[in-house]
């Protein structure tokens, strides 16, 4: 009777440390996926293609100064 009352104990215990460690696994994978999407995120913005537009009003800025050099040039 008392090998049995050892043995309910036992399993008992085991059912509760499975369950313990049930919960940790658990957390550990989310905060695992988290960190991996950290990361993606982070090569994402370091390799990724730029998300900058080139505004047509940009380049027009490029020519001011040939348009300046161009006019201040005296005709023979």
């Amino acid at each position: 009777m008392e090998n049995t009352a050892q043995s309910s104990k036992a399993i008992e215990y085991y059912k509760e440390r499975t369950e313990k460690l049930q919960l940790e696994k658990e957390a550990l994978e989310a905060k695992l996926k988290w960190y991996e999407e950290q990361f993606r995120l982070s090569q994402q913005q370091r390799f990724g293609s730029s998300s900058e537009k080139t505004n047509p009003d940009q380049l027009s800025l490029f020519n001011e100064a040939e348009d300046t050099a161009d006019s201040t040039i005296e005709e023979p």
